[in-house]
């Protein structure tokens, strides 16, 4: 059992494969070189640097993208740094480029999906199940081929009519704001339900996704209609 209720505690920490890289470790081991900022700081970081970024990507391509992905993938623990660059960088690279992401990823959807059930299911049971020192490394190859299937969802929702006028445009905030909001409520699941059992974890584990979520929405429509000139600021004018 104390097995079992180890197991549902670190589910509990690993984000699901399609969000993103996990930020902390179990509480026995906690990584003290990340902060709750750390994902807005690395923003400003990317808005400073695009420039230099365009003309690096539309000169050297694929083998940049290939040396950041490298980079990433060596780096032990929060890689945030290189992870932000790489997908900054990969969500430049196609229209730098001039290709379609979406007609490529149609193209090669039997690819796409099988490799990305095959990576979802090798990180959940790598992290729960059956350890290996490569958990890292699978966990990051997953989220390379969460992209493509992310896309095809989006345009099959597109397609059937599934679409709503607000989410794309409180996107850029809920990616500001949610990982703050999650880390706070994880932290207090954790010390409120210590000797909880694996199901109640894992249930608080969607609890406090799915909660963070509404509140981060929540956030930017208290912005969009009280103070619509600071939305703008906060976002681009996104």
């Amino acid at each position: 059992m104390a097995g079992r209720n180890r197991c549902a505690r670190i589910f509990l920490y690993f984000r699901l494969t399609f969000i993103h890289e996990q930020e902390e470790l179990p509480p026995k081991a906690p990584n003290k070189d990340t902060h709750i900022t750390d994902n807005i700081r690395n923003l400003f970081i990317i808005i400073i640097i695009s420039p230099l970024l365009y003309y690096i990507i539309r000169y050297t391509r694929e083998l940049f993208l290939i040396a950041i992905a490298l980079w990433w993938m060596t780096t032990n623990n929060n890689a945030f740094i290189p992870q932000t660059i790489l997908f900054f960088s990969l969500g430049a690279y196609f229209p730098i480029s001039g290709v379609n992401p979406l007609e490529l990823f149609t193209k090669y959807r039997p690819f796409f999906l099988t490799t990305f059930s095959l990576f979802a299911i090798a990180d959940i049971m790598s992290h729960v199940a059956m350890g290996t020192p490569w958990n890292l490394q699978i966990h990051r190859f997953a989220l390379i081929f969460n992209i493509p299937v992310m896309f095809l969802l989006a345009d099959w929702c597109t397609r059937h009519s599934y679409s709503n006028k607000t989410l794309p445009n409180a996107a850029f905030i809920v990616f500001c704001v949610h990982y703050p909001i999650v880390v706070i409520l994880r932290k207090l699941c954790i010390s409120t339900f210590v000797y909880a059992n694996e199901f109640t974890h894992i249930v608080l584990y969607f609890i406090c996704v799915i909660a963070s979520t509404f509140i981060s929405l929540g956030i930017f429509m208290v912005l969009e209609r009280y103070f619509p000139k600071l939305k703008n600021i906060l976002s681009g004018n996104r």
